[in-house]
């Protein structure tokens, strides 16, 4: 089995190497005015961008050899592929909110409305409450499920591309006791 292997170019402006594809994805995206701080004159400057600007400059670093020294190393390529995984949000969200709807208890449910009513709240209004919050609790829980998912996609690139680090763990707390 043969694998094709994108081409990619270094692009300063984002600082790593990219396909064709995914730099005009980005390109598309980079309109508007925004500012950085100018270390020579010390002060913000505006800048306006374009995304015409920046297709057309995609467009020209496709268009030439690659003369780049910089390489897709295994830090980059765990970047572009996290990318690639962050365009399964919508039908991952969309899955996981399902989920949510078959399973979601809202546990102390009338316990809730009722602190709201002796708080003086209407019984409409507290009702109207309850569905907002029980709604939040709910879109709190299917982010949840999207960034574990995310999370765990990304961790299994980084050990295949052997990036992968433990996450820092604190010391016992015992060794941290200075005995006088």
């Amino acid at each position: 089995m043969v694998h094709m292997v994108e081409e990619t170019r270094y692009w300063p402006r984002l600082g790593l190497r990219v396909t064709k594809k995914l730099a005009l994805e980005a390109a598309e995206r980079m309109s508007g005015q925004s500012s950085f701080y100018d270390d020579e004159v010390e002060e913000f400057v505006m800048t306006d961008n374009h995304a015409n600007d920046a297709v057309s400059e995609v467009e020209r670093l496709f268009d030439a050899p690659d003369e780049s020294d910089e390489v897709a190393d295994a830090k980059h390529t765990v970047i572009l592929k996290s990318m690639q995984l962050h365009k399964q949000r919508r039908t991952k969200i969309k899955e996981f909110r399902k989920h949510i709807n078959e399973t979601f208890v809202f546990e102390d449910a009338e316990e809730y409305v009722q602190e709201l009513v002796e708080s003086g709240y209407t019984p409409e209004k507290a009702n109207a409450e309850y569905k907002v919050e029980k709604k939040r609790r709910k879109d709190a829980e299917v982010n949840r499920l999207w960034d574990e998912w995310f999370d765990a996609e990304v961790i299994k690139l980084q050990k295949e591309y052997g990036t992968y680090k433990e996450p820092f763990q604190e010391d016992d707390e015992e060794d941290d006791v200075i005995d006088v």
